[in-house]
């Protein structure tokens, strides 16, 4: 592991450390990985009065914190396992069940819903790549942070800063960028970049962003 810098502020430390994965190398290990297969055994676990409707802990954590660690692009079963383990303190397992601030809930209906999250995950890190690897901007940045917030990527050029939103152009896509919007978010520069899933190219069993962003992107920026 290849260590650019340890820093320590007030009660906080940092460690910036070089992640070798390549946009080539994550392609390669994205078509290896077979979710299709995987999630038929959860297509049908839902709890809409339940899992749905419970603030878990972050699912995006689990999911980077692989990539940083162990400089790989997570499987399912990878993200399943970290997520358990990185909130042990907090989820508890017991056979078929998980326990979150005293309630009951269905293991399978949890693990459904952070596999129905997961493509989202790995499209987006990928897209990230493909801005770094086009080496046409002074910064490309991705935080879990400002994720959280609704801010996918940042990008820094000029002294300017734009804020990439990514979505799918689906029913339920369009209805949830509309809530950030309205209510959660507030955009300096925003580049909406929605994704038709009927269009888009795939990398193994994942819908991906391609070149024609890329371009987008380049016309909202280098203008």
């Amino acid at each position: 592991m290849a260590i650019i810098d340890i820093k320590f502020m007030n009660n906080e430390g940092y460690l910036l450390k070089d992640i070798p994965l390549s946009l080539c190398e994550c392609e390669k290990q994205m078509r290896l990985i077979k979710y299709d297969e995987f999630y038929d055994h959860y297509r049908s676990f839902r709890d809409d009065n339940g899992v749905e409707n419970t603030q878990f802990p972050s699912i995006i954590f689990s999911f980077y914190n692989i990539i940083f660690c162990q400089n790989k692009m997570p499987s399912p079963q990878d993200l399943l396992k970290e997520y358990y383990e990185l909130y042990d303190d907090q989820i508890t397992i017991n056979g078929s069940k998980v326990y979150y601030n005293g309630n009951e809930y269905s293991k399978e209906c949890l693990d459904a819903r952070i596999l129905r999250t997961y493509p989202s995950l790995v499209r987006d890190y990928h897209f990230y790549l493909m801005l770094v690897e086009s080496k046409t901007f002074d910064k490309v940045i991705y935080s879990c942070k400002t994720d959280i917030s609704g801010k996918d990527i940042l990008i820094i050029h000029n002294d300017k800063q734009y804020e990439v939103s990514l979505f799918v152009e689906t029913k339920r896509g369009n209805f949830f960028k509309n809530i950030k919007n309205a209510y959660r978010h507030k955009y300096a520069n925003e580049i909406q970049l929605p994704l038709n899933l009927k269009t888009a190219e795939k990398c193994g069993d994942f819908f991906v962003y391609s070149v024609c962003h890329i371009e987008k992107i380049k016309k909202s920026i280098l203008k």
